[in-house]
């Protein structure tokens, strides 16, 4: 099962496809899609600090879109002639998948920290979190860090 999206998601996207007709891609190719762009969402959460998967509701639903939308490509690709203009470029299919790469620009802008989705520490830092102990801010008065220059103790 995928983290984010659906197939009624992705087919609102595609409506001129029926899901497990002939020559359209079947209800287990879409949730096979869904669960693959699920997957690069996580790991592009993973390497900007997100726990996942991420459950809060307002920013579910904007990472349900994104992955609709990726799935929704993936789903035109298996066309062979859905969304091609006269130079022979799906434009359909590129469209989806460029708003699907947005998602990446998206979680590493801080939106999901501002709608309050946490962060935890990655990679080395998680590993020296114990012996580094607590860090404050001070500020530029702070007469604890006065042995510091006062950019320093911001």
């Amino acid at each position: 099962m995928a983290d984010y999206g659906s197939v009624a998601g992705v087919q609102a996207f595609v409506r001129h496809m029926t899901f497990d007709s002939t020559n359209n891609p079947t209800t287990d190719d879409i949730t096979n899609f869904l669960v693959q762009q699920s997957a690069k969402v996580n790991g592009w959460l993973a390497m900007a600090g997100y726990a996942i998967p991420v459950e809060l509701p307002t920013a579910k639903a904007a990472l349900d879109n994104f992955v609709n939308m990726g799935a929704a490509g993936l789903a035109e690709l298996t066309q062979r002639s859905a969304g091609y203009t006269v130079d022979q470029d799906d434009t359909r299919e590129r469209t989806f998948l460029d708003e699907f790469n947005d998602v990446q620009a998206f979680i590493t802008s801080g939106a999901l920290a501002a709608m309050g989705v946490s962060q935890v520490l990655v990679g080395g830092l998680a590993a020296q979190q114990p012996a580094i102990g607590v860090i404050t801010a001070g500020t530029t008065s702070d007469t604890t860090r006065s042995g510091f220059p006062p950019e320093w103790r911001l």
